[in-house]
């Protein structure tokens, strides 16, 4: 697996509460994803963080500090910014900017290697939690496993000899039966439906389609998951595609939504724009010390607050501009 066609990109997240009444807040929290480092991407320097008006001076999350730290969750190893402030001043808004800076690759696999990955016969166990059911990604849900029945006549995915061939057959599958549709155009508003969904309605957007192909291979004994994130040139359009593992490759990229939208078969194991695409998070499950966040993305800061008949509104923006290009290793 190489590394390709760099580009190095800042990023600035924003989160901003608007008081809608007059309570005082007691506390605000906010889980705010810490960017990811992946075969594709390297995050420079430490990502700093400002939460006005408490404090106007950019701080270092990575450092000790009276307002954050940085989490891993479970069951994946993905971090998040735990920001806690305690009796805030009264404010209209209190606004949370976090910005950091990245470098992406596209990532190119030499193709008849991985048409040799053999099937996994038995996982590492930093790989097993990439074989067990999830939030959204329901691989012992009974229909999956029908469905997986369909997909492998035996009935098994291990009768066959690849592990290239297994997941294209799923990949192949998931397009074959699912239709993009934007969830404002089917009048549903959750942002992530998952894989049991997406198999019974056969439509759904990007998640959905990554959800039903990261089910189908974890029933299968292939090891996959989620990469949550957004486009750079549409910074304030998250995105998700998956991943699924091949014994002696690593994590090989796959983007059925696009996939099936585009050339299905420019985005099997190859993702040609993967430098344009920033990960957050790994999975959807989150798993704090005190709390479950089932789907955490750009968009979707988690956020809470004690006090008196508060009530907030949060709004979110986010930008992304290129550094430089480069055109070394293209």
């Amino acid at each position: 697996m190489r590394r390709v066609a760099p580009r190095t990109y800042e990023i600035e997240h924003r989160v901003t509460l608007t008081r809608t009444n007059d309570g005082a807040p007691a506390e605000l929290r906010v889980v705010i994803p810490f960017p990811e480092d992946t075969a594709g991407q390297r995050v420079l320097g430490h990502p700093r963080l400002r939460i006005e008006p408490i404090s106007a001076t950019p701080i270092d999350v990575q450092q000790r500090n009276p307002y954050c730290e940085v989490i891993e969750t479970q069951p994946f190893g993905s971090r998040v910014i735990d920001v806690r402030v305690a009796d805030p001043p009264i404010a209209d808004r209190y606004v949370f900017t976090l910005t950091y800076a990245v470098d992406r690759w596209n990532l190119r696999i030499s193709e008849p290697e991985l048409r040799r990955a053999p099937m996994p016969r038995r996982v590492a166990p930093d790989l097993d939690p990439y074989l067990q059911p999830e939030t959204r990604v329901e691989s012992a849900d009974p229909a999956i496993q029908e469905a997986l029945r369909e997909i492998f006549p035996s009935g098994a995915a291990r009768d066959v000899d690849t592990v290239y061939e297994a997941a294209r057959r799923i990949y192949a599958y998931v397009l074959d039966h699912c239709d993009y549709v934007p969830n404002a155009d089917q009048g549903r508003r959750r942002t992530l439906w998952g894989a049991a969904d997406m198999l019974a309605n056969r439509r759904g957007e990007c998640g959905d389609y990554a959800a039903l192909f990261i089910a189908l291979c974890r029933a299968a004994g292939i090891p996959a998951r989620a990469q949550v994130g957004f486009w750079t040139s549409r910074p304030d359009d998250p995105h998700i595609w998956a991943e699924f593992h091949a014994p002696g490759i690593g994590w090989v990229p796959v983007d059925p939504s696009v996939g099936d939208r585009t050339r299905r078969s420019a985005y099997f194991g190859q993702v040609p724009d993967l430098n344009r695409r920033v990960v957050v998070t790994t999975g959807f499950d989150h798993h704090l010390d005190d709390h479950e966040i089932p789907f955490l993305q750009t968009f979707s800061y988690w956020f809470r607050w004690r006090g008196t008949a508060l009530q907030m509104r949060a709004d979110y923006r986010f930008t992304s501009r290129e550094v430089h290009a480069r055109t070394e290793g293209r």
